[in-house]
């Protein structure tokens, strides 16, 4: 195994018990942990379950770590021990209080020939040779309700550790179920490295072992398969400009819904896809910052989480989705909803790219191995947005500057779309005096009458109508008021200040006094 100092830390962290076996909503850090602490909660969230203690209470051993230079560590509980001719035969204990073996301690008898053409003794955690085998050397029994002995998922952990550790003499070269043979002493996690070990019977009786590095996650190549955005569609009319490029138009205030589609290629081993939660987003860029937006999977073999921190080793508020795809060669469509705004300037699709949303990951290859185009690990889509129409009251017009009671009178407005909005808008009017609806000369009622200004029409673009009204009881003045308000395609207006216009008209009064007698 990896050969660095050993870094002994010890801290005080405590864990819920969870369940037994790999935990199905593990997500790697971004970064390999980079003391105890974080460590013990990366392998305990990648287990599922509480196998790393500050201090086990049972043995009453604390908790260390040895880290190497590859980023990859190994937890144990107690100290080193059994040191011969410069070396230590075991590197401490696990949870179970069986002793872990060391691989760079020398074996026993020097190993000749490939690993995988000799007799190992079967199912050693129940092997009654293997048990006395212990008593003799007076070591702990192998503890009979470890969840990890006989798993095939550690197969290729064990395999990659056998070629990390002893490549002159294991090649691989023919098939072998080697989690039969192998007693996990302590399991693998993302990062740290598990171990194992194996017994053979000699000729002569006698059992000797050898220790079996179980390799960590990380260290897989390729870790991930070539992951990509494939298309994102703001969910914006479309139209193509001279040169024949999409430009995609949206209108201020107005709330579209963007499709995205994820995907992944193939992956040289045999391993759990499923295990592959690396972080996607959609966004919205306003003003140069990218907001994110929920993604939603609508169709696709595999799943998007819900919002996750995107530092599972850490107390952080920042939170982004994981994907998983259930099969390679797959993709995954999802939905967000986003809003026009004046500042919008693209919408952004990410996976795993390390600047929209972390990178969990060192490197992403194709099925022979080769590095993968991370390019296209986001897409951006630019978005020309549109004012919203500047509708106004252009003018309001009465005939009269007085008013008497029963009197009727007439008056003007005229309503208007200003140039520069090139799309069709519907308005709803108002028109009152002093609250109550008014009619036009014609008699239709104006007061939240709907029009339509076209621009394509241009008779359509000012629109005038007379109306009347009646003079009320001597005192009593009149408040004209008219109003614009924009309902279709938007209800945003670009200047709600010459939506409306107010006229005021005093009553004619008749002031009769003595002046004298």
């Amino acid at each position: 195994m990896r050969k660095i100092k050993l870094t002994l830390l010890i801290v005080i962290c405590f864990l819920p018990n969870l369940a037994w076996g790999l935990n199905p909503n593990y997500i790697p850090p971004p970064t390999y942990p980079k003391n105890l602490e974080a460590a013990m909660i990366d392998d305990n969230n990648y287990l599922g379950r509480s196998e790393f203690l500050t201090i086990n209470r049972k043995k009453d051993k604390k908790i260390n770590i040895t880290f190497y230079t590859d980023n990859t560590h190994m937890l144990f509980y107690g100290e080193p021990t059994g040191k011969e001719n410069g070396a230590y035969r075991y590197l401490g204990e696990n949870y179970y209080g069986e002793y872990i073996t060391n691989p760079d301690f020398p074996d026993d008898e020097k190993m000749k020939g490939l690993i995988e053409e000799k007799d190992w003794l079967p199912l050693p955690w129940i092997n009654g040779e293997v048990i006395r085998s212990l008593e003799r050397r007076k070591e702990p029994p192998i503890c009979e309700n470890k969840p990890y002995d006989g798993d095939q998922k550690y197969l290729a952990n064990i395999v990659q550790g056998l070629l990390d550790i002893r490549s002159q003499n294991f090649q691989n070269s023919t098939f072998k179920d080697w989690t039969q043979y192998v007693h996990i002493l302590q399991p693998p996690t993302n990062s740290g490295w598990g171990m194992g070990r194996m017994w053979h019977k000699k000729a002569d009786g006698t059992i000797w072992y050898i220790s079996v590095p179980l390799a960590p996650r990380c260290i897989f190549d390729p870790v991930v398969p070539n992951l990509y955005v494939k298309s994102i569609d703001p969910g914006t009319p479309v139209e193509t400009d001279e040169v024949g490029n999409a430009v995609y138009k949206a209108e201020i205030g107005k709330k579209y819904t963007a499709t995205v589609v994820f995907g992944t290629g193939e992956i040289r081993r045999d391993l759990d896809l499923a295990l592959l939660r690396p972080f996607v987003a959609g966004l919205h860029e306003i003003n140069g910052q990218a907001y994110k937006g929920k993604l939603k999977k609508i169709s696709g073999n595999g799943h998007i989480s819900e919002p996750v921190p995107e530092y599972p080793d850490r107390f952080t508020e920042a939170k982004s989705q994981t994907i998983s795809f259930n099969a390679e060669n797959s993709e995954i469509t999802a939905t967000f909803e986003w809003t026009a705004q004046r500042g919008t300037t693209q919408l952004i699709a990410a996976i795993n790219d390390g600047q929209y949303v972390p990178r969990h990951h060192e490197f992403e290859s194709t099925a022979d191995g080769k590095p993968a185009d991370m390019t296209d690990n986001v897409k951006k889509v630019p978005i020309k947005v549109a004012p919203p129409p500047d509708l106004c009251v252009k003018e309001l017009k009465l005939h009269t500057v007085l008013t008497e009671p029963g009197q009727v009178y007439t008056g003007t407005v005229i309503y208007a779309l200003k140039p520069g909005y090139r799309e069709k808008v519907t308005a709803k009017l108002g028109l009152t005096h002093n609250g109550y609806s008014i009619s036009s000369t014609e008699g239709k009622k104006l007061d939240q009458s709907i029009v339509v200004f076209d621009p394509q029409k241009p008779e359509t673009m000012i629109q005038t109508f007379s109306f009347k009204f009646t003079g009320l009881a001597l005192g009593h003045n009149s408040e004209i008021v008219a109003k614009i308000w924009p309902q279709e395609p938007t209800l945003k207006d670009i200047n709600w200040q010459n939506n409306t216009r107010r006229v005021l008209i005093k009553s004619h009064v008749t002031d009769i006094a003595v002046t004298s007698i």
